[in-house]
């Protein structure tokens, strides 16, 4: 590098060659090669590169010698070596020339000559010359700066930075306004859409639907939240009176001392007939509540109670029975569930479901209002991980279907004013009308296949002001209808990325439909999904851990969670779902047959011995014959 230095230093002739060759190198096009490949294509179109700093040539020419130790081999192959790249200056932003609202208005008062007579009174006002006639005005010169007429800036320099980052300011807040209006418009195009392109209820499309519902259930989540909590509780007829004890309870503090007892010495059960129910046992370690005569005392939501009124609904002899168990929260297994009381069980039960969902979304507007007005109130727990609280088990889609028109049937104002997304719901869940019903069946057989008897379906339904919403995510809704192999399908296995059992994690209620049919399928999902039931959650989005209770906390809210079972008989997989996942502290009430006592020990069987009939005759013949 040395000897080269001097080469090149002693020869003038190769340094003005290497300087014209440095002056024109620093205005050529860089050529920019991408990749291996594009080397073998078309030369791209070439960029200019604007270097920072005047090139120095002696300084190019000893980094291009030390970086070409032993490769050059004479001052050619030096004077031929491209330059090393110089970083790129950075590109300045290009500032528009945006007018300002001043000079727009000036712009436009230029257009008539009455206006630019105002124009002309106005620059003779600012020099503080008095204006008498239209004269005057006249002889004012036209040609006037417009600078006289602009507010001045600091140091009457229009061109400085604050100027720059006034115009710069002013094209952030028109981008801002722009990008605002267009979140808005398409807010409301998603809240106005309708699903009839959704009726078809193609596989393939379930996930664009699901993306495109949870975006609208996010929407209305946010509607519900920026609204005042007292216009939400007007909506939702807020009456704090009406939830009654035992729903209380559940917002208590809970007691360690008392769990642990729980679950190191259950409660003992025994069995005895039931007073009021025909050939039925109870086995349960709790006395039997009296059977009630109607709902007045029962704590139910009064517009719920006043629309079931209104419905001329009224309580059967069985269900008046086991109201007072479903509604004191305890954990119920009827093993007597036929064709004759199927209907009744169920609307006693989404009474009570549909009842708990509207005074938790009540509690919280509730507590929401306070907050709001008396901060100093302090953390309020009445939460859970996720919004889901009641979770419905059922084996076909013609069961779901079943389910939800008593739903509706069910539902009070406002709740029912709109229900979205209900179209889709019949595309999907409705029987076929042109179905042929085989009548030489068994009437349970009939009941049990007729219509859609697909057994992989999930529904979530969110309750919210002055609507319903069917098809919610799981995350906004709160009810969920599935059969256990689409939960189990969407969970897939422990371990994996994709398993987040979280919409599992704060269920209140758990309500299995016809367990006789879900027993003939696979029983393993069933067990699996109770096994992370009331799980700790294992993600913290959107959670407000200051609300949340500390039965979900501490992971003890399966002592809360309360179970209904309804079977038309009694099995091994069934009483051990109960024995081992059903663990309500508030007691826990098991319904079946009596048996029949035994006639076996009534018959006298008729023994006869052969072997001492052939005897006898043997010997018989044989003294004849002596």
């Amino acid at each position: 590098a040395d000897s080269l230095e001097a080469l090149i230093n002693s020869s003038a002739k190769h340094s003005e060659m290497v300087l014209m060759f440095r002056k024109e190198a620093s205005l050529a096009p860089v050529e920019i090669r991408m990749g291996k490949k594009s080397r073998l294509k078309k030369k791209k179109k070439n960029q200019e590169d604007q270097y920072e700093d005047e090139i120095d040539p002696e300084k190019q020419m000893l980094e291009a010698a030390e970086k070409s130790r032993g490769r050059i081999k004479d001052v050619t192959d030096l004077v031929n070596a491209k330059a090393p790249p110089k970083k790129k200056a950075k590109k300045q932003p290009v500032v528009e020339d945006v007018p300002s609202a001043y000079q727009l208005l000036l712009s436009s008062i230029k257009i008539s000559g009455e206006h630019e007579k105002l124009m002309k009174r106005r620059q003779l006002e600012q020099r503080g010359e008095d204006v008498d006639s239209d004269e005057e005005i006249a002889e004012v010169p036209e040609e006037v700066e417009e600078e006289e007429l602009l507010p001045a800036l600091p140091d009457d320099d229009k061109d400085t930075d604050e100027r720059l980052e006034s115009i710069e300011e002013f094209k952030k807040a028109k981008k801002q306004r722009k990008l605002k209006e267009e979140e808005d418009a398409e807010r409301g195009h998603r809240l106005e859409e309708d699903d009839e392109g959704d009726e078809e209820g193609e596989e393939g499309e379930e996930g664009d639907d699901e993306a495109v519902e949870e975006d609208a259930d996010e929407v209305e989540a946010i509607e519900e939240d920026v609204r005042d909590p007292k216009d939400q509780m007007e909506d939702f007829g807020v009456e704090q009176d009406s939830n009654g004890p035992a729903f209380e309870a559940r917002y208590e503090s809970p007691d360690e001392e008392q769990i642990q007892k729980f679950e190191e010495n259950p409660p003992s059960v025994s069995t005895r007939s039931h007073p009021t129910l025909d050939d039925t046992n109870v086995v349960s370690s709790l006395p039997i509540p009296d059977p009630i005569q109607n709902l007045d005392g029962a704590h139910i939501k009064p517009r719920l109670y006043n629309h079931w009124k209104a419905k001329k609904k009224g309580l059967t002899p069985l269900t008046k029975t086991l109201f007072p168990i479903v509604n004191s929260y305890q954990d119920l297994l009827f093993a007597k569930c036929n064709l004759s009381n199927r209907k009744e069980m169920r609307e006693m039960c989404l009474l009570h479901a549909l009842d708990h969902v509207i005074k938790v979304r009540d509690k919280i507007h509730a507590n929401e209002y306070a907050l709001k007005n008396d901060p100093s109130i302090g953390a309020i727990k009445d939460q859970g991980f996720t919004r889901p609280s009641v979770l419905i088990f059922a084996p076909f889609k013609n069961h779901a279907y079943e389910l939800v028109k008593m739903i509706l049937d069910i539902l009070p104002d406002p709740h029912n004013k709109s229900i979205s997304h209900l179209e889709k719901f019949e595309a999907l869940f409705s029987p076929d009308p042109e179905e042929k019903i085989n009548k030489n069946k068994p009437n349970d057989f009939l009941e049990i296949f007729r219509g859609n008897v697909e057994d992989n379906f999930q529904l979530g339904i969110s309750l919210n002001p002055k609507s319903t919403s069917f098809f919610s995510s799981f995350k906004y809704a709160d009810i969920i209808i599935a059969s256990p192999v689409s939960l189990r399908m969407q969970l897939g296995n422990p371990g994996t990325t994709k398993f987040i059992p979280d919409f599992l994690s704060s269920i209140d209620i758990v309500i299995l439909d016809s367990t006789e049919v879900l027993l003939m399928q696979n029983w393993d999902h069933l067990t699996f999904l109770f096994k992370y039931l009331n799980e700790v959650a294992t993600k913290a989005e959107g959670i407000d851990f200051s609300r949340i209770q500390d039965w979900h906390l501490n992971g003890w809210s399966r002592y809360q969670r309360q179970s209904i079972i309804m079977s038309s008989h009694l099995s091994p997989e069934i009483n051990a779902l109960w024995n081992h996942s059903c663990k309500n502290m508030a007691g826990k009430f098991k319904l079946k047959s009596k048996c029949a006592v035994g006639t076996i020990n009534r018959v006298v069987p008729k023994v006869f011995n052969l072997k001492i009939q052939v005897r006898l005759q043997v010997e018989n013949q044989l003294e004849n014959s002596t």
